[in-house]
């Protein structure tokens, strides 16, 4: 962590380069974490039964929610202090693609688990982060293009969305394809 930690700081002193840096810089220093923790790590404590998957995939869970609940709040915060709603179908979407992400995380994904493998469950946090990437994005664009004209969104920036909204399925695919084959028996 604290090689990662040096690696950002050493990008922020390089703060006047190009986007493309910075965003390699951010990888690096992710991957610096990332790598070892579900690498080894993350096979030791599988190799000692240290991970209760069934308590992880709660917690994931609850991550997820934590994201829609931010998708709402950008809608909310983007809509504040205009006095209309500039695009009720922009507007409806914000609350109906939540839903569906939460109901199709909790019917397909959550019940079965996470898999006890390493290497399964190392594909099903790398497919986590794939949904959360697409929720976070396609909550930051529903809270911009519920304040423009329908015309605005259908000109400029809707055809972004779609491309984020995949993204956020293909994180559920994965998501539930990695996830334990048979439902996880509750206690």
């Amino acid at each position: 962590t604290g090689l990662a930690c040096i690696t950002l700081i050493a990008g922020s002193l390089l703060a006047d380069m190009p986007f493309a840096w910075e965003a390699v810089i951010l990888a690096l220093a992710v991957a610096i974490v990332l790598v070892p923790l579900l690498g080894p790590v993350l096979a030791q404590l599988l190799a000692a039964r240290l991970i209760d998957a069934d308590h992880l995939g709660e917690r994931f869970g609850q991550l997820f929610i934590i994201v829609l609940g931010e998708s709402f709040i950008g809608v909310m915060m983007a809509l504040s202090g205009l006095g209309t709603i500039p695009n009720p179908p922009v507007f409806v979407l914000a609350f109906v693609l939540p839903f569906a992400g939460w109901a199709i995380y909790f019917t397909w994904v959550e019940p079965r688990g996470l898999p006890t493998r390493p290497w399964w469950l190392r594909a099903w946090m790398a497919s986590f982060v794939v949904l959360l990437f697409g929720a976070v994005g396609a909550g930051d664009a529903v809270s911009v293009l519920v304040t423009e004209t329908w015309k605005q969104v259908v000109d400029t920036h809707a055809r972004w969305l779609p491309l984020i909204l995949l993204y956020a399925c293909v994180g559920l695919v994965l998501l539930a394809a990695c996830a334990r084959r048979q439902p996880a028996e509750r206690r």
